[in-house]
């Protein structure tokens, strides 16, 4: 028998966490139903404002996150006793969704220029300002937001806190001793607990050489999309077995919704549309698309002489490669960034920065030295990259490789 409530929400925590909390703390089965974004266009106009999440049971289709936290705290009796903590738990409810707003303000700004000074002014002046006041209000409750007790003000709180934190590239509740203890006594919490714990297998599957090469800017594009993957990493012993099942016997091959994608470029530009880091017009897809394109050239330039076998070949490769091609390509590719603000298409960050970002590492290693050394540019834009929220997590966590 299909359950009684169906959640529709992206496949990310967001807005859609605490709802997922809620709904778990008071045992209610529910389908969580997490749409592909490639979908997003096609689903956005049956919602009732182009939104989600949304919920439906019994014939309603609800909307509006906080609304719908509200309907549901009712069910499972984590509301006010009375009309006066209601008010407190939707001051502050509303008050956090405030601070969220000020921060997806800047996640999404897509000026540079404009991004810079909203950061400088979030990071400084506004996070502080709130984090200090929620956090004295936290101690002030034992321990909870609102009314001295456990409420869906705490809920909400700790749901939309990962969120965040990954925005922000921090943990925002760092210095407040107080909402720790809250968010580990809702994550502790019967039913809460077992939905963190419950294993959520990821709609995406890259299947890619224990390295970066390749599948490094697929890895950091679904990263700073939140896309959850499984970044599957065969033994190369078992390479003839796994060649045979993919399309063209290479690899990376992205698995998602019966679809098996390949050819790293093509899987990236998908990947670019599913989090918007395209172009705005075809004038700059086509930017973009001609400078990814020559970085694959000059890696396929470097990758011939890398892998050559016959030393004496390897070395009469060597000098045109050092001395003609590398400073060839690269001088040229720095006067792009230069030119783009330290981007390599468009003035703006697109698919093409993230890309090159995340290939660097394998072309510098097959030529025993730093491709950027010379190039300041395109050194901004690398810092760049690896700050950018999601990618800047993913650095951290991913696993060590040469290249």
């Amino acid at each position: 028998m299909a359950p009684a409530y169906k959640l529709t929400y992206f496949p990310v925590k967001g807005l859609g966490e605490a709802i997922r909390f809620l709904l778990s703390y008071g045992n209610i089965e529910f389908e969580d139903f997490r749409l592909e974004s490639a979908n997003w266009a096609k689903i956005k106009p049956t919602m009732p404002f182009g939104q989600v999440p949304v919920l439906e049971f019994s014939g309603i289709t609800a909307y509006q996150s906080i609304a719908i936290c509200r309907y549901v705290a009712k069910q499972v009796k984590l509301t006010g006793a009375n009309d006066l903590e209601d008010l407190e738990i939707d001051a502050i409810v509303d008050t956090i969704n405030d601070m969220r707003t000020k921060i997806s303000a800047y996640y999404h700004e897509t000026d540079e220029i404009i991004k810079e000074i909203l950061r400088k002014v979030l990071f400084d002046e506004t996070i502080p300002y709130y984090m200090e006041r929620i956090e004295a209000i936290t101690k002030k409750n034992k321990g909870h937001l609102a009314a001295g007790k456990l409420t869906w003000a705490d809920f909400y709180f700790v749901g939309v806190l990962d969120t965040l934190n990954v925005i922000c590239g921090k943990n925002l509740i760092a210095d407040c001793p107080s909402l720790q203890v809250m968010q580990q006594n809702v994550l502790s919490l019967p039913g809460v607990k077992e939905w963190v714990a419950k294993p959520m297998v990821p709609a995406y599957k890259l299947t890619y050489c224990p390295v970066k090469a390749l599948a490094e800017p697929i890895r950091l594009l679904m990263s700073y999309g939140n896309i959850e993957f499984e970044d599957f990493r065969f033994d190369m012993d078992d390479w003839p077995q796994i060649k045979a099942t993919t399309p063209f016997g290479q690899v990376p091959v992205l698995e998602f919704k019966g679809t098996t994608a390949y050819q790293s470029i093509a899987i990236c530009r998908y990947l670019a549309k599913q989090v918007k880091l395209t172009g705005a017009n075809d004038i700059e897809d086509l930017e973009i698309d001609a400078v990814v394109d020559t970085v694959m050239d000059l890696r396929t330039k470097i990758v011939e002489y890398f892998y050559e076998e016959d030393a004496a070949v390897k070395e009469r490769r060597r000098k045109p490669l050092f001395e003609e091609t590398l400073p060839f390509y690269m001088k040229r590719m720095e006067a792009a960034a230069k030119k783009n603000k330290s981007h390599l298409a468009a003035g703006k960050l697109t698919w093409a920065d993230v890309h090159f970002v995340g290939i660097v590492d394998y072309l510098s290693f097959m030529i025993g030295r730093d491709l950027l050394a010379d190039c300041p540019s395109l050194q901004v834009m690398q810092k760049t990259v690896l700050k950018l929220p999601g990618i800047k997590e993913w650095v951290v966590k991913r696993p060590v490789t040469d290249y």
